[in-house]
């Protein structure tokens, strides 16, 4: 097993030249975080769930000379986490089974069980079909015999019997948002003891105690002189727990090995022999009570262990709820009152604005690399010289966007200086040489930075790698900033609120079919859908059950930018989507892959109300096909701060949980975020290039959002896809009609607004455009000279442009050129920007309370 210290010259070896071709507790203000508990506690019963495997019918599996050998897997990972199994029947297309399972589980928690049946290979089991078992809809006191057959208009059939019992004289508390669900959380303490028959372990031997599902997973003990270890494992309380003990010989081991620990104990772990194992169940303990088992080894060999399960705290290091933060709130309150002074010199109005009155103004930046970070400065610049920059209450980036946004907040007084000076900044570094980045003296830098990580006991991935380059391609020099120095720049609503972005998805799974939107912010990092957020400090820290285990420093906020543009977490099916638009596979690739999808129509193969899906067999040739579509080799990887969450029971219901697409992913809680063990953010854009969900959080209450394009190529791709994601998921959205909208001429700015729907937003799209910019060089006022002419002509389109994607610095005049045609942009749009928040005015005005005569 490599260390993570050895990742980064790995790493760097087969990923770098791919980048060559790139060239809250209190705060001063007094506000207490009070939203960290804005969950509630229930107090529910249990169940006991009863399920017999009874039998197989027809199952076709099996090699060229004989018959499968079947068993079956049972996995419900809300009662126990340990995988259960039938024996093996041989060569047989009929097994009989007729083996009992039992499960406890938890009425609030949603309990979804796993049927898998395999035909066992001394190589590799191979799956024959999976299916899901929603077993919170068995009748109480009743028996069920069902089947289901094992593929579509086929004889071969599973026969099982579910049964369900309730127990009132068992309670267990959880705490939930009516999402989320953490349950009691127990520490195990486990001593090694010595024992009369003074069995010490040897110099070459290893005790390893390994506890499935609980934070620590597992602790070795290899030192024979120690009379008495203690080890500690948190874990769920009223869960079934196992106790895995292995005794081990290390074969080969050094007493003088130079080397550093953690690559001693890899090559050792490499070179282990097994001499013993045996498990020991440790969810019958009593808490508070000692309980000593011995653990045998064989007739001479054995080991005490003392258990003791102790409470944890009950308190949470993360807030569940939908709301907004309370620091996001105090923001609120005082940057209306500049807003409204900003809307009402705008606007020539005579009187101020009632705080119920002001408008929620929003900027969204797009990606697009170095592009998307030089356009933003312009159109923010031509927000503040039309003195509309303090109509903006919050700023969303995605990708490139961010690192303008992060460049910014650097400063807390950014919007109130001249932005001149920022931009002349960022100049400096855009038209600097880029080739550095890939000198003796970078990578030297890049891989002692990464060492830091791996020693501070932090992630570490390709995207920190990235992270570094952005660092020197946007400073040139190590960047110390982090995010929550960010809080600084907000605390008194001088600036407007910054959200930067990033989706988590699956390793194995396409874009379009899991992203979960996760906003960073200078207060709070959390997924919305969710309902889960931790302080902007505490992400990297290691947590479980809501629990922070491991406090991590938190990290520079060059490593958020490698997570919010990891532009090459990307796989081979997202290149097909992105480069054709399409989420499905060519027609060739279909037939090659087979149908594996899960059927949708489930009336076909059972009339069973439990069966939520099923996953037919695939083959050996497709299944190596489609992980070489869908496989991301340089996906990011954090820790998941959701660890150790179950799903409510009604977790579906509930208006706060954002669903993808409905796709039948968010219907198995096994396998979504919170049983994941690590997070894997990546750019947003790669589900939608451009930062609008945020925004549509109710509390946030936006009524303009001031939307900039900055992608490559369609300049209403993103647009189109907010208009999908609103109407699958019913947010309220203007409808985005491009019928007459010539693509070869397009505008500097599209309205879209719905008129019959006050809720929805109202939205100015900007296109990267060069339109009359081409003719005058500042609103109203015509190019005459040549240079001015020149000036005029620059291309955002073309693939002689200078500004494509690929392309990480600009010269001095076409860095310029940029910021002003954006800035240009916006200024040429006063007049349709000032309607939009006349507008919203207007609405605000038409739907306050009147007032009873």
């Amino acid at each position: 097993m490599a260390s993570r210290a050895k990742l980064f010259p790995s790493l760097a070896g087969r990923l770098l030249p791919v980048l060559a071709t790139a060239v809250y507790k209190l705060n001063k203000e007094g506000v207490e975080e009070s939203s960290l508990v804005s969950h509630k506690k229930e107090v529910n019963s249990y169940r006991d769930v009863f399920v017999k495997i009874v039998e197989g019918k027809n199952i076709q599996e099996g090699d060229l000379f004989s018959k499968g050998d079947f068993f079956v897997s049972l996995w419900l990972p809300t009662a126990s986490l340990k995988t259960y199994r039938t024996r093996t029947i041989p060569n047989s297309s009929n097994p009989i089974w007729n083996e009992s399972f039992h499960f406890q589980i938890h009425n609030q928690v949603k309990n979804i069980l796993e049927l898998s049946v395999y035909d066992e290979d001394n190589f590799n089991n191979d799956c024959v079909a999976r299916l899901l078992l929603d077993v919170d809809k068995i009748p109480p006191g009743t028996t069920i015999s069902d089947s289901i057959s094992l593929i579509p208009e086929g004889s071969e059939v599973l026969l099982f019997e579910l049964r369900a019992e309730e127990r009132p004289d068992l309670l267990g508390e959880i705490t939930t948002n009516g999402v989320l669900v953490t349950r009691p959380f127990s520490c195990i303490e486990i001593s090694v003891l010595e024992n009369e028959n003074k069995t010490y372990l040897n110099d070459d031997e290893r005790l390893s105690l390994k506890l499935s599902g609980a934070y620590e997973e597992m602790h070795k003990w290899s030192t024979p002189h120690n009379k008495e270890e203690h080890f500690h494992f948190h874990a769920t309380a009223d869960m079934e727990l196992e106790l895995e003990v292995n005794l081990t010989k290390v074969a080969g081991k050094s007493k003088t090995d130079s080397r550093n620990k953690q690559e001693n104990e890899e090559d050792e772990e490499e070179n282990e022999e097994l001499i013993g194992t045996t498990t020991v169940p440790i969810h019958l303990l009593k808490e508070n009570q000692d309980k000593t088992v011995r653990v045998a080894f064989g007739k001479e060999r054995s080991v005490d262990l003392k258990l003791r399960a102790k409470e944890c705290s009950e308190d949470l290091d993360i807030r569940l709820g939908f709301d907004i933060s309370e620091h996001e709130k105090h923001f609120l309150k005082k940057r209306k009152k500049i807003v409204s002074e900003t809307i009402t010199d705008a606007l020539s109005l005579t009187n101020n604005l009632e705080e119920n009155e002001v408008p929620v103004v929003a900027v969204v930046g797009s990606g697009g690399g170095m592009r998307a970070m030089t356009s933003l400065y312009g159109s923010l610049s031509g927000l503040q010289k039309l003195k509309l920059l303090d109509c903006v209450t919050y700023i969303v980036g995605v990708s490139g966007s961010t690192w303008c946004m992060s460049n910014l907040y650097e400063n807390p007084k950014w919007s109130q200086e001249n932005l001149q000076t920022a931009i002349h900044r960022a100049q400096d570094q855009v038209c600097h040489s880029k080739m550095g980045f890939f000198s003796a003296e970078r990578l030297n830098y890049y891989s002692r930075e990464i060492k830091k990580r791996t020693a501070r006991g932090q992630t570490v991935s390709f995207s920190d790698i990235w992270g570094l380059i952005i660092e020197y391609l946007i400073h040139g020099k190590e960047n110390t900033a982090k995010l929550s120095d960010q809080q600084k720049g907000v605390e008194e609503g001088q600036n407007a609120y910054p959200i930067y972005t990033a989706v988590n998805v699956k390793e194995d799974v396409h874009f379009q079919e899991l992203a979960e939107w996760c906003e960073f912010t200078p207060h709070e990092v959390g997924f919305p859908k969710y309902g889960a957020f931790i302080r902007a400090e505490d992400f990297g820290s290691e947590f479980f059950m809501g629990r922070i285990m491991k406090r991590n420093p938190e990290s520079r906020i060059c490593y958020l930018q490698g997570l919010w543009s990891s532009i090459f977490s990307v796989s081979l099916a997202d290149v097909w989507q992105l480069a054709t638009g399409s989420s499905s596979a060519p027609g060739w690739l279909k037939n090659m892959l087979g149908n594996n999808d899960e059927f949708t129509d489930l009336s076909k193969i059972t009339s069973s109300k439990f069966v939520t899906s099923l996953t037919p067999p695939e083959g050996l040739f497709s299944h190596f096909l489609e992980e070489a579509l869908i496989s991301r080799p340089a996906v990011g990887e954090n820790y998941n701060f959701l660890k150790g969450f179950h799903m409510h029971r009604d977790y579906r219901q509930h208006g706060g949980f954002i669903a993808w697409m409905g796709t039948d992913e968010e219907d198995n809680p096994n396998y979504l975020t919170p049983a994941e063990k690590k997070l894997h953010l990546v750019d947003a854009g790669f589900s939608i290039n451009t930062g609008f969900p945020p925004l549509f959080r109710p509390e946030r209450q936006v009524d303009v959002i001031l939307s900039f394009n900055y992608t490559w190529g369609s300049q209403f791709k993103a647009l189109k896809q907010t208009e999908e994601y609103c109407a699958a998921r019913n947010i309220p959205f203007p409808k985005v009609n491009l019928h007459g909208i010539d693509n070869n001429n397009l505008k500097e700015c599209y309205l879209f607004v719905d008129e019959e729907n006050p809720q929805s937003p109202i939205v100015l799209h900007f296109p990267l455009v060069n339109d009359t910019f081409r003719t005058y060089k500042a609103p109203g006022i015509k190019r005459n000279s040549v240079k001015e002419k020149t000036n005029g002509s620059i291309d955002v389109q073309s693939r002689g442009s200078p500004y494509r994607t690929a392309y990480v610095s600009y010269s001095v005049d076409d860095f310029s050129q940029l910021v002003n045609l954006n800035c240009y942009n916006v200024m040429n749009q006063k007049e349709i920007i000032m309607q939009a928040i006349n507008m919203a005015l207007h609405r605000k005005r038409q739907s306050k309370p009147q007032a009873i005569s």
